[in-house]
């Protein structure tokens, strides 16, 4: 009985010491991700402050959402997508195959997997 008292207590103590050791390591994330918004404020703000200077940020106060994104402009994702094309549903999150297109109606026929759903236009995204 006073092994069993005594392994118990041993536990309790290992127990005790991890859970001061995840506390501990959750405050430094904490500080962690506090100097990052920080950091990220003072970003901003040199922005901010730059713009209202009218000058042109210099490379180390932009961000990288600042630099144009190569690729397909916004003109070619509007519109009615084409049997056969892959669109984003974001309501699911995934990509999905279009089957059907019904412009007169605004709806088109998806397949996600296994499932085939009938969406309207406006509820989905160009690739």
């Amino acid at each position: 009985m006073r092994d069993v008292s005594e392994a118990a207590a041993m536990a309790r103590s290992i127990v005790h010491k991890k859970v001061r050791e995840l506390d501990a390591s959750a405050k430094k994330t904490s500080q962690y991700n506090k100097a990052i918004k920080s950091s990220h404020v003072s970003t901003t703000n040199n922005l901010h402050t730059a713009a209202a200077d009218n000058k042109k940020p210099t490379i180390t106060d932009r961000r990288p959402a600042d630099v144009k994104k190569i690729g397909k402009s916004s003109k070619d994702r509007s519109g009615v997508p084409k049997v056969g094309d892959t669109v984003h549903v974001s309501s699911l999150g995934k990509k999905v195959t279009v089957l059907e297109v019904d412009s007169s109606k605004g709806e088109i026929l998806v397949q996600a997997g296994i499932m085939k759903l009938k969406l309207k236009v406006t509820d989905i995204q160009r690739l």
